[in-house]
């Protein structure tokens, strides 16, 4: 691969700039032969006429293909199925639904075997096989999307995206001969599979770190920090052996009271600095505060300053998925006029009794995590709740609170190192996708030679 080196011309399409020569530019329909809205059948019934339904859901946007780990099969009649039934050469478009950071317009195509058609929120995409290539025209399609190309495109009335496939399609392309296009996806093809490849080992290496900080964490808040230290039963099946030293207590012995906040109506963006803010719920996803999840409380609302959330507060999701729910927090610092809001608990941890940060190390750990899980109510996982008895009737290890400090030092240390080896290769990650976006743009415009 090199820059090209042949002659070229203007397109005149700006976000395209300079083209080879010898390319065509023209609009997406020419080479569409067929278009087709997607089907949703029945629900599946065991019978040969069970086939696969791809959905938006099931798109791998990045690889630009359908995953195959959570496909659903619907029942499908014959004569629906031989209207709407995928093929290899076929692409399928997301043309209804969307979200706020993924509108639609994603393409991909099937790479499975399996008789398949595709949902009322797809399209199907069938390309003149004589002057366009299938492959070529999914990588043009990504590039496409990636510089926001369809956008343009997306009708938006209701909650629901939809995206008007007339106005996209009459988007000018610039498009190599036949040929040309068959080596250019071959190249990609091969280029982006050993991309593919890197990136999924580092994210793979990433989910390796992040199970060792955890299980790191773990050990210390449930067996302290001396390996030999003597151990004795605890006397909670999910929590094993403790240091022969400490105690195993409720946690409502370790904090003070516990309060839940108020949610009123508020502004759909976060508060600014200076204004009032109410946290949302997923502020403690993740494994500190993070403040910029919350939405500003309109002028007309009058604060509760008792609400503010302070250094050295317990915040903690009682409303939330099940793998997130429970999840908590520790106060660090924070800025002002930030508001608890009815979604979470706020707690203090009892001085010279425990430590807070000691305490949100436990509720993070497997252990903590396991009582979490099994303690929640609620009618579907997407949504469990955790009741105030519940969390402070957690039975958890008790050690003296000297110890517990020198723990909290301990798991600081650590996790920092590991943090910031994630951190490098999660940004290795992201210089590899930009990498290979550039990679396909450049090639898709004619702006490296490939043949």
């Amino acid at each position: 691969m090199s820059k090209a080196e042949t002659s070229t011309k203007e397109s005149g399409v700006p976000w395209l700039g300079d083209v080879p020569a010898h390319w065509v530019v023209e609009r997406i329909k020419t080479v569409i032969v067929r278009s087709e809205n997607g089907a949703w059948g029945d629900d599946e019934q065991g019978d040969e006429h069970d086939v696969y339904c791809y959905r938006a859901a099931d798109f791998d946007s990045a690889r630009m293909i359908i995953r195959a780990d959570k496909l659903v099969k619907r029942h499908i009649e014959p004569d629906v199925f031989r209207k709407k039934a995928v093929r290899p050469h076929h692409l399928l478009i997301e043309k209804s639904g969307g979200g706020e950071n993924v509108p639609v317009g994603r393409v991909v195509r099937s790479l499975l075997s399996e008789p398949a058609v595709f949902s009322n929120f797809l399209g199907l995409i069938e390309v003149d096989g004589q002057h366009a290539d299938s492959n070529f025209f999914r990588y043009l399609f990504w590039h496409l999307y990636d510089r926001r190309v369809p956008w343009r495109s997306i009708k938006q009335t209701t909650g629901l995206q939809n995206l008007d496939t007339s106005s996209y399609f009459a988007e000018q392309i610039a498009l190599p001969p036949i040929q040309e296009q068959h080596a250019i996806a071959t190249f990609l093809d091969e280029r982006t599979a050993r991309i593919d490849g890197l990136i999924a080992r580092k994210k793979r290496l990433v989910e390796l770190l992040k199970e060792k900080r955890q299980a790191l964490i773990t050990r210390a808040v449930t067996r302290g920090l001396n390996p030999h230290a003597k151990l004795k039963p605890s006397g909670v099946p999910w929590l094993g052996e403790v240091p022969e030293g400490w105690a195993v207590k409720d946690l409502k012995y370790m904090i003070g009271s516990m309060e839940q906040g108020w949610s009123p109506q508020c502004d759909n963006y976060p508060a600014e600095e200076g204004e009032w803010g109410v946290l949302k719920a997923g502020c403690v996803n993740g494994t500190s505060l993070n403040e910029t999840e919350n939405k500003r409380l309109p002028d007309h609302e009058q604060p509760i300053p008792a609400l503010e959330i302070k250094p050295g507060d317990i915040l903690m999701s009682r409303a939330n998925t099940v793998d997130l729910v429970g999840s908590c927090g520790y106060v660090e610092k924070v800025r002002p006029r930030l508001i608890l809001c009815d979604k979470l608990y706020r707690f203090h941890a009892l001085a010279g009794v425990s430590d807070g940060r000691y305490l949100v190390h436990f509720l993070r750990s497997r252990s903590g995590r396991s009582y979490m899980e099994q303690n929640t109510s609620g009618a579907s996982d997407s949504m469990q709740n955790i009741g105030q008895d519940t969390v402070r009737n957690i039975l958890m290890p008790c050690p003296p609170i000297k110890e517990q400090e020198m723990i909290v030092a301990y798991i600081t240390e650590q996790t920092t190192r590991i943090d910031a080896l994630i951190t490098k290769v999660e940004q290795a990650v992201l210089r590899l996708q930009e990498y290979r976006s550039a990679l396909i743009s450049a090639a898709v415009t004619g702006k490296v030679r490939i043949v």
